[in-house]
């Protein structure tokens, strides 16, 4: 089976449209064609006004998305999602129109449509753990996990269950402190990502949205990554992502395009990887 892994949409709605569109998909019944599974990771919605976003949109055709397609199409939640849930606000976001897309989104946390993580398996491969933001070495200490199998269960396992706040933990990007523990929403790529695995390495890859280590705009790296990661990080402006290869040989890569608060057209290539089998803890 095909494996489509699609990055922040942000209240894009003509991008999410045209990529399910690229991919065979109906954007009029949501239907996916046979043999294709789709993971966003999440951050459908943005928490900022823009004239030029339709978050309500977004959250509607995904809803669509996850009715559809019998479990192939995969909707994890990042940290635009759940302040929706009773979760962080951000203290310089804007007010917005948000609010419409919150039954929604509800509706996927507690009837547990959504998902907090998953792993990509084949064999003679390492284990690949998509989250939103990425998983930290605390935060996976903190709930318990042992593997990247058992952190997916965990972090499932929370979907429905638990209040978002109490499984919250937003680093730098909320506090202004560093947190090698920081959670899965909110971790920052370099500071808190890749530091926290970089001497004791992870036993699996990971592919991620929420932030890159490259900043698309200004065609250089983030202020606070440093230069061992740099030199283990390959980049790709044309089909904007990022691959960065850990002293142990795990591989991180970064789908989050960028693609902010103006309108943008789907000019960059999807993620798709052939032969995946996927686990969600169930």
């Amino acid at each position: 089976m095909r494996t489509a892994i699609i990055g922040d949409i942000g209240g894009q709605i003509d991008v999410f449209r045209a990529v399910i569109t690229e991919l065979g998909g109906d954007i009029h019944t949501g239907k996916l064609p046979e043999g294709l599974r789709v993971i966003q990771v999440g951050d459908i919605v943005r928490v900022n006004p823009s004239d030029e976003l339709d978050s309500l949109a977004c959250a509607q055709f995904a809803d669509k998305l996850i009715d559809a397609n019998n479990g192939n199409y995969i909707q994890l939640l990042g940290n635009h999602e759940t302040p929706l849930l009773g979760g962080v606000y951000h203290p310089h976001w804007l007010d917005t129109d948000l609010l419409a897309c919150e039954p929604i989104i509800e509706s996927w946390w507690h009837d547990k449509k959504a998902h907090l993580s998953a792993v990509l398996m084949k064999p003679g491969e390492k284990d690949t753990l998509i989250t939103h933001a990425g998983l930290t070495r605390g935060y996976m200490e903190l709930i318990g996990a042992t593997s990247a199998l058992d952190a997916v269960r965990r972090l499932n396992g929370y979907v429905g269950n638990v209040p978002v706040f109490a499984i919250e933990r937003p680093g730098r990007l909320i506090t202004g402190v560093k947190d090698e523990s920081a959670d899965i929403f909110w971790t920052i790529v370099g500071s808190e990502l890749h530091e926290s695995w970089w001497e004791t390495g992870a036993g699996f890859n990971q592919i991620h949205g929420h932030s890159c280590l490259f900043n698309w705009d200004t065609h250089d790296y983030w202020h606070d990554v440093n230069e061992e990661i740099q030199k283990r990080t390959m980049i790709d402006e044309g089909k904007r992502f990022t691959v960065t290869v850990h002293p142990n040989k795990d591989w991180y890569r970064s789908v989050d395009w960028g693609l902010g608060n103006k309108k943008q057209k789907a000019d960059w290539p999807l993620l798709i990887l052939e032969g995946f089998d996927v686990y969600l803890g169930d």
